[in-house]
C-alpha cells in the first residue's frame, strides 16, 4: 500500500513529456511576415508563408524585426523628418499659426466639418446657378439700367416670365415701370436761367480750345464734336432746352471752368517767379472759373436723377475742376459719383445689347475707363478705398474707331490706352506691396520677388511702345509731346510708388527681407542661402532716377509749353519726386541731389500760383527742406561717399555734366526778361572750393558781366562749382531770382 503511494508521488513529480513533433513542422521561422505580426499569430516562415497562403491572403515582408512598443530608431527619424515637413506645409498654407498640439487639433476639426459629407448631396447636382446674367435695359438713346445677378428686379423678372407661361389668354400683363426719379428734376425755367450767365461767344470758343489743347490729354472726357454742338444748341436756340437736358449743360459749363484754369497757357511759359511778389488773390480768370463752377454746382440733383451717359460725364468733369484744389476731397467724391451713375448704366460691364449703335457703345466704354483710371490712381496714391474692384469690372477696353478721329487733330488713343495699362500695374504694385506688410517673414521673398517681376514686366511694355509721334516721342514739336511727356510722368511715378516705401529700409548689407534672419523659419535654417540679385537698394535707386527723371521732363515742358497748376499729373508727379529727393537727403546728400532740389523746387513754385491746396502743399515741402537744409549746415547728415573717399573731381564733374542738361531744357526758369535786368544787379556765380565730395563749400561773389549766362541754367544749389581757372567760358553764372535761398 505504502510501496504504490509512493511511485504515485513520484510519477506525480516527474515533468511531463511533450508530444513528440515532425523535424518539418518543429522548424520556426527567423522573421515573421507584416500580417502575422499585426495579427500577432505564428508566422510559420516561407514566401508567402504557410499560414498566409492556407488563409488566401496577400503576404509582405517590410517592417524589421522589433520588440513590440519598442519602435526602432530608423522610425523614430522618419516621423521627425515627417513631422517637420508637414509642419512646413502648414506654415505656408495657414501663415504664421500655432502648432501647438490644441492648434493642430483645432484645425483638424474645423477641415473635418468643412469636408464632412452633406446630407443630400444629390439635390445640388443639377443646381443652374451660372445661367443667372446681368441685365442692361435700354431707356433712351443714352440711358440704362443695370440689374445684376440675383438682384430683385432679376428675381421678378423670372417670377414674371412664369406667371406668362401659365397664363392662356396669352395676353401680358402690362406693367409701369419706373426706372427714374422724374419727378424730382428741377423745371426747364430753372435750367434756362443759368444760361444767361454765359460768357460771349468768343470767349467761350477760346476757352473750349484751351481746354482740349491743355486739359484734355490722356483721358477721354468729352468730345469735342460734341460740346460744340451743344453750344450751338445754346447760342442759336436756347429756347428748346429741356429739364432733361441738365447734364450736358452741366457738362459745357464745366469744360469752360476748366478753361480757366488752363487760359495762362496760351500766352506760353511764365516769367521768371520772384518770391515776394507772389500775388495774394486769385486772378480775374479764377473768379470766372469759380462762377462757371457754382452755376453748374446747381444742376448736380438733376445730373443724378437724370443718371445718363451725359451724367457721367458731367461728374467726372466735376472731378477733373476739383483736382488741383481738393484731390483727395471733391475730386475723390465727384469721382465715386461717376462711378455709381456709371454702374448705374451698366458701363462696368461687357455690353452685348443691340440697342446701342456702336458710337455709343465706344463712349460708354471709353467714359468707364477714364473714371475707373482716374479714381483708381487717386486710391491708391492718396490712401483711398476704390468704389469697385478688378474683379466687378468686364467691360472692354476702348478701341481706335475713326469716329473718333479729327482730321485737325492727331489721334491720342495709344496713349489713353498706355494710361490704362500704367494705371492697372499700379495696382498691382500696391497689391504686391500690401501682401509683402501682411504676409508672415518666411514668405516675404517671395512677395518681394513678385514685385521685380512686376517691375520687369512693366520696363518690357514700356521699351515696347512706339517711340514716334506717340506715346515715347519726347520731340518738342511732336503734336502729342505733352500728352507724351505726361504719359512718362506717370510711367516715373509708379516706379517711384514702388521703391519708396524701402528708402528708410534700404541696406545695401541688408540686400533684401529674404536675408534677415528673423525671416526665415528656425527649421530652415541649415538650407543654403543663395544671395539674391533683387535687393531693396535697387527699387529705391529707380525711384531716385525716376525722381530726377521726372524733373528733367518738367524743366522740358516748361521750357516748350509752360507747367500748369491745375494739372493734377504735372503738380502730383513733381511733388512725388520732391519727396523722395527730400528723403534720399536723410540717407546721404550728394551735389547732383542738391542740385536737382532746387531746381525743382522753383518748377513746383511755379505751378502753386493762385492755388491755395497746391500753395498747401509746396509749404509742406518747403519745411521739410528748411529742416534738412539746417540738418546738413550742422554737420548732422553724412554726405555719401565720404566712407570710401571717392575722387572729388571726378563726382564733381559728373554732376556738372548732368545737370547742364536738365538746366539747357529749365533755361526758362532763369531767362526772366534780361533787358530790364542791369549788369549791376546781383548775379550769383557759386564755384566748388573744394575737390573732396563731400567738402564743397559755398562762395558767393558778385560778377557785373553776364557772359553766356542766358545759353545755360546753372542752379544756386550748385555750390563751388569751379575753383580752377579752367570754369571760364563754361556759363555758369545766372541771375539772382531770389529763390536761390528759400525760405528755409
Amino acid at each position: 500500500m505504502e510501496t504504490a503511494k509512493r511511485q504515485n508521488t513520484s510519477s506525480a513529480r516527474q515533468p511531463r513529456k511533450r508530444p513528440r513533433v515532425s523535424e518539418e513542422n518543429r522548424s520556426r521561422a527567423s522573421r515573421a511576415c507584416d500580417r502575422c505580426r499585426r495579427l500577432k499569430e505564428k508566422c510559420q516562415g516561407g514566401t508567402p508563408c504557410i499560414r498566409c497562403t492556407r488563409n488566401n491572403r496577400s503576404c509582405e515582408f517590410t517592417q524589421a524585426t522589433t520588440f513590440p512598443g519598442r519602435p526602432s530608431s530608423s522610425d523614430i527619424s522618419e516621423n521627425e523628418e515627417r513631422v517637420k515637413h508637414l509642419e512646413k506645409i502648414a506654415a505656408y498654407f495657414l501663415g504664421d499659426v500655432s502648432l501647438s498640439l490644441s492648434s493642430l487639433r483645432s484645425i483638424a476639426e474645423k477641415i473635418q466639418r468643412s469636408s464632412s459629407t452633406v446630407e443630400g448631396a444629390s439635390d445640388v447636382e443639377d443646381l443652374t446657378l451660372r445661367d443667372e446674367k446681368f441685365v442692361v435695359k435700354t431707356l433712351s438713346h443714352n440711358t440704362a439700367h443695370y440689374s445684376g445677378e440675383f438682384s430683385h428686379w432679376n428675381f421678378s423678372q423670372k417670377v414674371r416670365k412664369r406667371v406668362d407661361e401659365c397664363l392662356t389668354d396669352g395676353q401680358e400683363q402690362r406693367i409701369k415701370e419706373n426706372w427714374r426719379a422724374t419727378q424730382l428734376q428741377s423745371p426747364a425755367s430753372s435750367v434756362f436761367a443759368l444760361l444767361q450767365s454765359l460768357p460771349p461767344r468768343h470767349v467761350v470758343n477760346f476757352l473750349v480750345q484751351i481746354y482740349f489743347q491743355y486739359a484734355q490729354t490722356n483721358l477721354f472726357f468729352i468730345e469735342e464734336k460734341s460740346i460744340r454742338e451743344k453750344l450751338d444748341i445754346l447760342h442759336n436756340a436756347p429756347s428748346a432746352v429741356s429739364g432733361s437736358d441738365a447734364a450736358w449743360i452741366c457738362s459745357v459749363l464745366m469744360v469752360l471752368a476748366i478753361g480757366t484754369q488752363f487760359a495762362h497757357m496760351a500766352s506760353g511759359p511764365l516769367d521768371q517767379i520772384n518770391e515776394m511778389t507772389e500775388p495774394t488773390k486769385p486772378a480775374s480768370g479764377d473768379d470766372v472759373g469759380v462762377e462757371l463752377y457754382r452755376m453748374a454746382c446747381k444742376l448736380i440733383p438733376d445730373v443724378i436723377a437724370i443718371a445718363s451717359l451725359e451724367s457721367v460725364q458731367a461728374c467726372l468733369l466735376l472731378a477733373h475742376y476739383s483736382l488741383p484744389l481738393d484731390t483727395q476731397g471733391l475730386a475723390y467724391t465727384y469721382l465715386g459719383l461717376a462711378i455709381k451713375v456709371a454702374i448705374q448704366n451698366g458701363m462696368h460691364r461687357k455690353y452685348v445689347g443691340r440697342d446701342f449703335d456702336s458710337r455709343t457703345v465706344e463712349t460708354r466704354n471709353r467714359l468707364w475707363w477714364t473714371a475707373y483710371t482716374l479714381e483708381k490712381r487717386i486710391c491708391i496714391l492718396h490712401g483711398r478705398p476704390p468704389s469697385v474692384t478688378p474683379n466687378d469690372v468686364d467691360a472692354d477696353l476702348p478701341v481706335d474707331s475713326q469716329e473718333f478721329h479729327s482730321p485737325d487733330t492727331t489721334s491720342n488713343f495709344q496713349n489713353i490706352s498706355a494710361l490704362i495699362h500704367l494705371t492697372c500695374r499700379l495696382g498691382d504694385i500696391s497689391n504686391a506691396i500690401i501682401l509683402l506688410r501682411r504676409c508672415p517673414k518666411h514668405l516675404r521673398p517671395n512677395y518681394f520677388d513678385r514685385l521685380f517681376e512686376i517691375r520687369s514686366q512693366l520696363r518690357t511694355w514700356w521699351s515696347s511702345l512706339p517711340a514716334t509721334l506717340i506715346c515715347r516721342d519726347l520731340t518738342p514739336s511732336s503734336p502729342l509731346f505733352r500728352n507724351n511727356i505726361h504719359l512718362k510722368l506717370c510711367f516715373h511715378l509708379n516706379e517711384i510708388y514702388m521703391g519708396r516705401p524701402f528708402i528708410f529700409f534700404a541696406d545695401t548689407k541688408s540686400p533684401s527681407p529674404g536675408s534677415d534672419s528673423e525671416a526665415v523659419p528656425a527649421h530652415s535654417a541649415s538650407l543654403p542661402s543663395p544671395k539674391r540679385s533683387n535687393t531693396r537698394a535697387t527699387l529705391v535707386a529707380d525711384a531716385e532716377s525716376a525722381a530726377m527723371q521726372i524733373i528733367e521732363l518738367c524743366s522740358l515742358l516748361n521750357k516748350y509749353y509752360g507747367l500748369a497748376g491745375a494739372s493734377y499729373t504735372e503738380f502730383s508727379s513733381c511733388r512725388a519726386a520732391l519727396l523722395v529727393i527730400l528723403a534720399q537727403s536723410l540717407n546721404g546728400r550728394t551735389e547732383i541731389l542738391r542740385s536737382v532740389l532746387g531746381i525743382g523746387m522753383r518748377l513746383i513754385k511755379r505751378m502753386a500760383i493762385n492755388i491755395d491746396s497746391v500753395k498747401s502743399e509746396v509749404s509742406v515741402i518747403d519745411a521739410l527742406e528748411t529742416a534738412i537744409k539746417k540738418l546738413d549746415s550742422n554737420g548732422t547728415l553724412q554726405t555719401r561717399g565720404d566712407e570710401k573717399q571717392k575722387d572729388g573731381g571726378y563726382e564733381k564733374f559728373r554732376s556738372w555734366a548732368a545737370l547742364r542738361k536738365i538746366d539747357q531744357l529749365g533755361s526758362g526758369l532763369a531767362q526772366s526778361s534780361a533787358q530790364s535786368v542791369s549788369f549791376a544787379d546781383n548775379f550769383r556765380w557759386t564755384q566748388f572750393s573744394g575737390m573732396t565730395e563731400g567738402a564743397a563749400e559755398i562762395s558767393t561773389m558778385e560778377v557785373t558781366d553776364a557772359g553766356t549766362m542766358a545759353d545755360s541754367f546753372m542752379m544756386p544749389e550748385l555750390e563751388g562749382m569751379f575753383d580752377r581757372q579752367w570754369d571760364a567760358g563754361f556759363g555758369v553764372d545766372e541771375f539772382d531770382t531770389g529763390m536761390g535761398s528759400n525760405q528755409y
